[in-house]
């Protein structure tokens, strides 16, 4: 029997939006038109053309679907895998750092709307 647990700190909730946008610390790597996964008040998944590396740190510009409000917030990427739907893309994982608390209401109200 599998006594997996879910371990999460936060709800996601699915957020399939292309209006994302994310630039490198050096903003040598800007990959505009990426389609989000999910998102939390932790962070996002979403899919990539590249794979990150991991602690890479990125300002995400995030248009949530139904809200018509750009999010700009900083993130880290946590994971890196390749997509297994999507041949030559890959899955991210980005953990969000340090979201003002207007941030985090506007994520919250759309996490809980779904």
């Amino acid at each position: 029997m599998d006594n997996y647990t879910e371990k999460r700190k936060y709800k996601r909730a699915p957020c399939e939006t292309e209006s994302v946008t994310f630039q490198g610390k050096d903003l040598a790597i800007t990959i505009r038109g990426l389609k989000s996964v999910d998102i939390s008040e932790g962070g996002l998944k979403l899919v990539s053309p590249r794979c990150l590396i991991t602690g890479q740190k990125l300002l995400v510009k995030l248009t949530l679907p139904e809200a018509d409000i750009e999010v700009e917030i900083f993130a880290e990427a946590i994971w890196c895998e390749p997509n297994r739907d999507s041949p030559g893309e890959f899955l991210v994982g980005l953990q969000f750092i340090s979201l003002s608390a207007w941030q985090t209401a506007v994520i919250r109200k759309y996490v809980d709307k779904h």
